[in-house]
Parts: structure tokens; C-alpha cells; sequence
């Protein structure tokens, strides 16, 4: 790693926070596990873009991912010329194709959970977007401050990259930390641009600052979540659409801006929330039980609900790949409508100062819609997805769909029983 980027990238996911043996027994004896990664028990598969004599495709890379056993493609790079930000172009169609499914070589869905770092071009606007943050399938991440530097921990980077897409979608999907995060230091990388807290050692850590340090940050959330689906909810092979859904449905809303907006998305990650019930929350999920094939079909569920937290209800689907520079990317358009015990009606992705509010139009332009109640009333909520368009175009005319809620005292009476999921490798 002749710069040291991959290798602080990877730390972050995974890092077991030890130093080098090399190092001198100080740092081992006062300082292991302190610079610890997000989920330090998964496994990493490493690809190089710019290997000698490298030659590929994008979708040559995910095939070999998922082909060695991956399940989450971290992806702390992207294309950053300005003339493509904000468009839906050949990249992001390519990823949209694989986050379904990776291998087209092989018979059934081998599906990929793809992050992406959103970009550092923030300073100039609006629309500043990488074009692979802006396929609609992926999970793109913005960046918030640490506190260790000018931005505060609540805060936007500066230069976390903007939306909304060209055709006008919620994106980033999230943020998370990464103006100032100090992780594993690549022993081939002699001179660099980062900081060295006291604590780094000789070679072992290092300071950096980006969207290509949030980025990972959510991939290990991601990883946790999947482990969480597997060991706690009897899981085996989790969606990338419903581990989208998940930490959409548990972001923390940042008051330094509005929500949703062209710098926060959805919201921070906020992996304990997702995965950690207790008194106060729990979290429900449906895995791509249900698949329409017509339009105007519904699917409802009924959920008891006690007042004191936020009800946070979200529906992610992965969409059908678009074609490129066409004006608006959806194909496939499913509605989210949650009826509250005293019949009022708020539909997905409609929100006034900061919630949903009822009234409004169905949303026709994102595949990820959202309603937050701040204070939900005590009673039975009905969450609802209904098909609303579905054209055959590509294979097309049917589409399945996740659904995440996070609530108080939940209990899901109309519960269908997730699909089976397995382990995720990291690439």
C-alpha cells in the first residue's frame, strides 16, 4: 500500500486496535484496543484499482468479490470529475446492477451490499456528489465532524460532498465520522499527509480526514448489523436492502441541519440503535418476503405501539438499473403509507419541521422513503407498501422490498419471517 490509504480504509472496518510488534512495549502495555475498528471480527478481501498491468470492469470486480466470499464492498474511492457530479452515469448503473446481484455467471441473485463514499467536494455547493455515490442501490456516506478538529460532532463536514442527484434524490443516504480519524498506518507508506497523535507509535496509526473514512464506518455498522441478523434473528443471508433499511430507520437527525437534507441524507449511523433492543426501542425488519407483480398490490402490517420514543419506519427496495443521463432513475415505484390508531395518514418521504406530516403526494422519484413520528400515540400503527408502478422493462415487472421500523415496545402482529442470510466478508 504505497500510500496508505486502503490500509487506514481497512482499519476502520476492521482493525483489531494492536500495534506492531515492533513497536515499543509502551504502546502495547497503555494504548492496545484504543484505535479498535467497527467490527474487528470480520474478514477483509482487498482489491487493487491500479495494480500493474491491471485491467478490469466494474463488474468484473464485484463477481470477484462475492465470488471469494464477500457480502459488504467498501468503496473509498470514486469518479470525482466535476462534469459527472450528480449524474447517473454508466458507473452507477454498473452498481445498481451488482448490489442485486454480482455474478451474472451464475444462476439465481448473488447479492452486494455496496458503500461509497460520497466525495470531499462540498466547498463548491449543491450537486457536488461522486457519480458511483449516486446509483441508487448503494449506500453513499457523507462525512460529520469528530470533535478534534473545527467541525463539531453534530456538524457536516465542509467538504462533505452535496446532494441532491441530477434527478433530484435523497442522497447521501448517511453520514458518518470522518473529519479526523486516526487508524491502521500502511508500513509501505513513507511520507504522508496525515496527522500522528501522541499515541501512533512508529508506524502502526495515523490521522486522515474524509468521506473515505466515514465510508468505512458505515460498512462496519453494516457488518454488525448482518452479525446481529444472524446470531439474535435466526438469519442467514440479510439483504443489502434490508441492512439499508436498518440504519436509514436508526440515524441520529442532526439538528445543524435540516432533515432529510443535501448534507446529512437520512442522518447519522447510529449502529447501537440498530442493534441493540431494550426497554425503550426495538427494531423489526422484513427481508424481501413479499414480491409484487402487478401494480396497485399491498402489503400491510400492524404494529401495538407505545408513546415515549420516535416512531422511525423505512422501505428500501433495490430498483432495477436505469438508463444513463434520462432524466428521473426510478423504474420501479412502490409507496410507503403508515396509518396512525386514530386513522391519519402519512405517506412515505412528506415531512414538515422535520417529521412527517399528513397530506401530500406520494413520492415517484427515490427508492428509500421514510415516516418519523416524534411522538407516536399509544396504539395500533399500521404500516402499508403498495405497488405503483412496475413497467417490464429489463426482466422487470415485479420488485420485492425491505421494511425497517424502530419504535417503543414494538410487537409486529403481521410478522413474516425474514429470509436466511450469511456472514459478511468485507472486500
Amino acid at each position: 500500500d504505497p500510500i496508505g490509504h486502503g490500509t487506514h480504509v481497512a482499519g476502520i472496518v476492521l482493525g483489531d486496535g494492536s500495534y506492531r510488534s515492533t513497536e515499543d512495549n509502551y504502546y502495547h502495555d497503555n494504548f492496545d484496543g484504543k484505535f479498535v475498528g467497527m467490527a474487528p471480527g470480520a474478514y477483509m478481501i482487498a482489491q487493487s484499482l491500479f495494480g500493474e498491468n491491471e485491467t478490469f470492469t466494474y463488474r468484473n470486480l464485484t463477481k470477484w468479490s462475492v465470488d471469494n466470499g464477500a457480502q459488504i464492498s467498501q468503496n473509498s474511492w470514486g469518479t470525482w470529475h466535476s462534469s459527472v457530479w450528480g449524474n447517473y452515469t454508466i458507473v452507477s448503473r454498473d452498481y445498481d446492477n451488482s448490489t442485486r446481484d454480482a455474478d451474472w455467471t451464475t444462476a439465481g441473485n448473488q447479492s452486494l451490499l455496496m458503500v461509497f463514499a460520497a466525495g470531499n467536494e462540498g466547498i463548491f455547493g449543491n450537486n457536488t456528489l461522486t457519480t458511483t455515490a449516486v446509483a441508487k442501490n448503494v449506500i453513499s456516506v457523507g462525512s460529520t465532524g469528530t470533535g478534534k478538529n473545527v467541525t463539531a460532532e453534530d456538524a457536516v463536514w465542509l467538504h462533505s460532498s452535496k446532494g441532491w442527484t441530477d434527478d433530484g434524490r435523497i442522497k447521501p443516504d448517511l453520514v458518518a465520522p470522518g473529519d479526523d480519524v486516526t487508524s491502521t498506518w500502511g508500513i509501505d507508506a513513507g511520507s504522508s499527509s496525515g496527522s500522528l497523535p501522541a499515541e501512533a507509535g512508529e508506524h502502526s496509526y495515523i490521522t486522515y480526514g474524509g468521506t473515505s473514512m466515514s465510508a468505512p464506518v458505515v460498512s462496519g455498522s453494516a457488518a454488525l448489523v448482518m452479525d446481529y441478523m444472524i446470531k439474535k434473528e435466526g438469519q442467514t443471508e440479510p439483504s443489502p436492502a434490508a441492512v439499508k433499511a436498518i440504519l436509514i430507520a436508526s440515524a441520529d437527525h442532526l439538528d445543524t441541519s435540516q432533515w432529510p437534507s443535501r448534507e446529512q441524507g437520512w442522518g447519522r449511523v447510529n449502529v447501537s440503535r440498530a442493534i441493540v433492543e431494550t426497554r425503550d426501542m426495538n427494531m423489526e425488519f422484513i427481508d424481501q418476503t413479499t414480491k409484487f407483480d402487478d401494480v396497485d398490490q399491498a402489503q400491510s402490517y400492524k404494529y401495538d405501539v407505545q408513546a415515549g420514543q420516535p416512531l422511525r419506519v423505512s422501505l428500501v427496495w433495490t430498483d432495477l438499473p436505469s438508463e444513463v443521463y434520462s432524466g428521473k432513475m426510478l423504474i420501479n415505484d412502490l409507496d410507503l403509507e403508515v396509518e396512525s390508531p386514530s386513522g391519519q395518514v402519512y405517506k412515505g418521504n412528506v415531512f414538515g419541521a422535520g417529521q412527517s406530516i399528513t397530506g401530500g403526494t406520494a413520492d415517484d422519484t427515490n427508492n428509500v422513503e421514510m415516516v418519523y413520528i416524534e411522538s407516536p400515540a399509544t396504539g395500533e400503527w399500521k404500516v402499508t407498501v403498495t405497488s405503483s408502478q412496475l413497467p417490464p422493462v429489463w426482466g422487470g415487472g415485479n420488485q420485492d422490498y425491505a421494511v425497517s421500523v424502530a419504535v417503543s415496545y414494538t410487537h409486529l402482529r403481521a410478522h413474516e419471517t425474514g429470509r436466511h442470510i450469511s456472514y459478511a466478508v468485507f472486500c
